[in-house]
């Protein structure tokens, strides 16, 4: 993971990242991250008539969201198992090959 985000300069000093989703539970996210009483500003509602529902990958250092980076639920950059997936500098990621109208990501080696 480290190596994705250094090539993609998105090296603001992180040592976990947490992938937040247009309508999470915002204390759910805090409890994930490690983020007591964080407040989400801006953090859109799920809306099922939306076709490009937002994804927020949240880089985290410490107790303080350092950077974000907005993608969308069909075109995301990571494959996660969970909202509440933490991933880390040393996170092994894979490759996931596109499929006819859903790009290409990276998930995590198990």
């Amino acid at each position: 993971m480290a190596e994705v985000t250094a090539a993609a300069d998105w090296n603001a000093g992180w040592d976990r990242m947490i992938a937040v989703y247009g309508g999470s539970d915002p204390e759910r996210i805090n409890r994930a991250a490690g983020l007591p009483g964080y407040c989400w500003p801006g953090l859109p509602g799920f809306d099922r008539t939306e076709r490009r529902l937002p994804v927020f990958y949240v880089f985290i250092a410490g107790n303080t969201a350092v950077q974000s980076v907005r993608s969308h639920r069909y075109d995301q950059l990571f494959d996660l198992d969970s909202d509440t997936r933490i991933l880390r500098p040393e996170s092994m990621l894979e490759p996931v090959p596109p499929k006819p109208s859903i790009p290409g990501s990276l998930r995590v080696v198990p």
